[in-house]
């Protein structure tokens, strides 16, 4: 299975975690020197969350990727999407 996590940052033993059952994608805004970009399978580097077409670069990621499942933050909230429907679960 393939996983996105969004604004991964520090996330590196989450990351580590999930890379014993998973293929983990990460992103991180373009000018971030993220510490766990070093950990992922693969890293893309992507717009601030307020930019207007960040949905549609996080989608064409998992489009790319064939992403099934995506761990997005945003303010300390984790939002789980499942992709065939996009339902969030807050």
């Amino acid at each position: 299975m393939k996983i996105l996590i969004t604004d991964i940052g520090d996330r590196v033993q989450l990351i580590k975690y999930l890379k014993n059952s998973c293929i983990v994608i990460g992103t991180d805004y373009v000018d971030n020197m993220s510490p766990a970009t070093a950990f992922v399978n693969k890293f893309y580097s992507i717009s601030k969350i307020n930019n207007i077409n960040y949905i549609d670069f996080l989608l064409d990621i998992c489009k790319r990727e064939s992403i099934k499942f995506r761990f997005m933050k945003r303010n300390f909230i984790l939002y789980v999407i499942i992709d065939k429907n996009l339902l969030m679960l807050v």
